[in-house]
């Protein structure tokens, strides 16, 4: 049976909370540990991160954690609710277990790093949307002068609630894929989704629908126009994953210079779900005659979540859907299905992908990565193209780039790749050789032809 996080990079590994925010957004609140329950119950330290409170009180690896400020802790998930409480400079107190002696390790909240680099000059800067506060980072060429107006590109993340800040993961393929774009002489845009990071306000990532989620990257997108060191008619939205879903809408809506999207779907979603379940899985070595008896049992559960109105209460207690919630396919908390609210993948069901990139006024550049997986066929890519140039409006090229998936990383085989997925060493926040700066170049250089003409 093929596991459902097989279908998105997942590198969600830190532990952060929020602060009030004044003029400017503030940094978040880092607290900078794994941990998880044990078969006791005991709440067990797994990793320190360095440079983070956790490591400046002294926690270490197979602490037990009892209390933080003298509430006690059960599990991760309550560690993850009492520092939301806890904001930076204010003191927090872990009672802990050690080898059998009690202790308590005391100390002052630190906020999370912000990212710099040696070659570029980094901005921390907020879009203000519908009552919420956003986090926005801007990179910009260091040999700027004044009165410089570049191109810039705006990178939309995919489908998680992660944050896009990456200063605590430097070497990530996509920030490679960032540093290699602003050194090329352009401005690169970024901004965090609702609740995310530094954001501030009542609408959060995880309960939110993709319209509205959308509705935040338009703001992003006339906040990163407004800036006077931006050629506002320059102006290139590169889409990762779900985020090459949000660009063809964003495009219809804003001029652009053009658009870019790496592991791109166009087709509709709830067709895109059957493929996971039947392609996808097979590609990942599930016997063919089994992805067929996993597509037959989901699809019931599948059609009535995305392509109908009933509620979650009505979907879990129909009897006709109970093959698909006993299969297991589904990663479900509450109303949450792939730490999404059900809502959002049923709203984005609705969009027709076909038709915004057929009124695409603008270039665009498909990119797929041979050996990516979640995006299954390089014929997406194909026929994104091919509904773009219908009708020579405009001009789409695809491009495949050998032996890469979806997270920008390269591996000699799919043989390889799977291996390491396997054996959990697969890491695109700590790529080592296999970040494929070719992605980067590929762009960079479709972008500067695009400018050209």
């Amino acid at each position: 049976m093929t596991k459902i996080t097989h279908i998105f990079i997942l590198t969600a590994i830190l532990l952060t909370s929020p602060v009030c925010a004044t003029e400017k957004l503030k940094p978040q609140s880092f607290l900078g540990l794994v941990a998880q329950a044990d078969t006791t119950g005991n709440v067990v330290v797994q990793r320190v991160l360095p440079q983070a409170t956790a490591d400046a009180v002294g926690l270490q690896i197979g602490d037990v954690i009892q209390s933080i400020n003298q509430k006690p802790i059960s599990s991760f998930e309550q560690i993850i609710a009492l520092v939301k409480e806890i904001g930076v400079s204010e003191n927090i107190e872990v009672a802990i277990v050690r080898q059998d002696k009690a202790m308590t390790l005391k100390g002052a909240m630190q906020g999370k790093a912000r990212e710099s680099h040696a070659e570029y000059d980094v901005l921390y800067d907020v879009v203000e949307h519908q009552g919420d506060s956003l986090r926005s980072i801007v990179y910009q060429p260091k040999n700027m002068k004044s009165g410089d107006k570049r191109p810039a590109m705006f990178y939309i993340q995919g489908y998680t609630c992660q944050s896009i800040d990456h200063a605590m993961v430097p070497n990530l393929t996509m920030q490679q894929l960032l540093d290699a774009v602003v050194l090329s002489g352009m401005v690169v845009y970024k901004m965090e989704k609702l609740g995310v990071g530094d954001s501030q306000g009542k609408k959060r990532c995880e309960e939110v629908d993709f319209s509205t989620e959308m509705a935040g990257f338009e703001s992003g997108i006339k906040a990163l126009k407004s800036y006077d060191f931006v050629n506002a008619e320059q102006v290139f939205i590169f889409g990762h994953s779900l985020g090459g879903v949000y660009a063809p809408f964003l495009a219809e809506k804003y001029q652009l210079a053009g658009v870019a999207v790496y592991g791109a779907v166009i087709k509709p979603w709830y067709e895109y779900m059957l493929d996971i379940f039947g392609e996808q899985s097979v590609m990942m070595g599930t016997p063919k005659a089994t992805a067929e008896a996993n597509v037959k049992n989901i699809q019931p559960l599948l059609s009535a979540w995305l392509n109908s109105n009933q509620s979650w209460s009505q979907l879990q207690n129909n009897p006709s859907y109970k093959a698909g919630w006993d299969s297991g396919l589904l990663p479900v908390q509450g109303e949450q299905i792939l730490q999404r609210h059900f809502s959002f993948f049923r709203d984005l069901n609705r969009y027709d992908l076909k038709t915004a990139w057929k009124n695409s006024r603008q270039p665009v550049l498909a990119i797929h990565g041979e050996f990516d997986i979640q995006a299954i066929s390089e014929n997406w890519a194909h026929d994104l193209v091919a509904v773009v140039n219908e009708g020579n409006k405009v001009t789409a090229t695809a491009k495949v780039i050998k032996n890469t998936d979806h997270g920008l990383m390269r591996y000699d085989d799919m043989q390889a790749l799977q291996a390491d997925m396997s054996a959990g060493s697969y890491s695109p926040g700590n790529p080592g050789q296999h970040y494929n700066s070719d992605v980067a170049q590929v762009l960079i250089d479709w972008m500067a032809a695009v400018l050209k003409k």
